[in-house]
């Protein structure tokens, strides 16, 4: 009791405090810790079969972790990933992937190759358009501090520990958009709209040092939809984080839910917002994914599908991670 009880009034403070920042800060650049971060990702799907996602995170030796992986309705599917020199700059920007900031949007820009199934490489040119339809969701402000503490209380407490719970002491905000994406690749034109999110993180990260995650997020095109985070770092308890926006108006964390990373592919589950709110049913279809390495040990499965909660159903990401020793399926 004691424990659960410094945890939550002095190791998490105040929802406005600097252990979780509630403002998002700009500032791309070369990091010196070798295990900070700071990670800008976007998403967009279409009905007709159009998904991509992009991610670039400045490392330290002025290096970006980068994403690009599209997927075509022909289910033609590209990735692209490595770790690559930061390009100079006010924007993120690393081997021919780039975003910048334009207005309330983003502009994001791929130019470059992707390897040709005959052999030899396509040239490739992608543009999305981002325009917000939603507010900026402050994980800060959107967390079951409950749940958190609880599970900081549980652990045990020495130098070790508390310095693998570093990882806590991170910003981390998502938005939900809609994108007009132009693509010319073989030859061809193509131009689409979709929908998703961004996510911008700020902080330590060390891959090597988480066990598993998931991170399910989906949207529609008014912005109206939810993410659900479960993390499992070594010898830690799991942290859950992630909210429900039925409207730009209506947007709280939620208090019950999973107490493990989803593994499986597709399933129900149960998540509540509020002590007197009704359960919501979680029902989940992952169609296909994305894999990418990261450090020596982690492997993430950037997947996508149907996600249907309550009585909202959605295009999303179902984004799952373990050490290449455990399963995710």
């Amino acid at each position: 009791m004691i424990k659960y009880w410094l945890a939550k009034n002095f190791m998490l403070g105040k929802r406005d405090t600097a252990t979780f920042p509630p403002a998002e800060a700009l500032n791309f650049k070369a990091l010196e810790h070798p295990l900070a971060t700071d990670s800008y990702y976007f998403y967009g799907m279409s009905p007709q079969g159009f998904v991509w996602v992009a991610r670039l995170a400045a490392r330290s030796g002025n290096q970006s972790e980068l994403w690009f992986a599209l997927r075509m309705p022909n289910h033609k599917k590209w990735i692209l990933e490595g770790i690559f020199p930061s390009e100079p700059g006010k924007w993120p920007a690393a081997n021919g992937l780039s975003f910048e900031r334009k207005g309330a949007g983003w502009l994001i820009r791929f130019e470059g190759s992707f390897p040709s199934p005959q052999g030899g490489s396509d040239a490739v040119r992608f543009e999305a358009d981002f325009e917000p339809s939603s507010p900026i969701f402050d994980f800060s402000q959107l967390r079951d501090k409950e749940q958190i503490a609880r599970a900081l209380a549980s652990m045990p407490w020495n130098n070790a520990q508390f310095e693998k719970l570093k990882s806590l002491k991170t910003s981390h905000i998502e938005q939900a958009g809609n994108y007009t994406c132009r693509l010319e690749l073989s030859g061809e034109s193509h131009k689409w709209q979709a929908h998703g999110a961004r996510d911008h993180s700020t902080g330590h990260r060390d891959w090597d040092a988480w066990t598993a995650h998931s991170w399910f997020t989906g949207f529609d095109t008014k912005g109206r939809g939810f993410n659900l985070s479960l993390v499992q770092f070594s010898d830690l308890p799991v942290l859950r984080a992630g909210y429900c926006a039925a409207s730009s108006a209506s947007v709280g964390p939620w208090i019950s839910g999973p107490s493990q990373p989803i593994r499986q592919a597709f399933g129900d589950l149960l998540l509540q917002t509020g002590p007197k709110q009704e359960p919501l049913s979680l029902r989940f279809e992952t169609l296909d994914r994305f894999t990418f390495q990261m450090g020596k040990h982690y492997q993430i499965e950037e997947g996508w599908g149907h996600l249907h909660l309550g009585n909202q159903s959605f295009l999303g990401i179902l984004e799952r991670g373990a050490r290449k020793n455990h399963s995710n399926s």
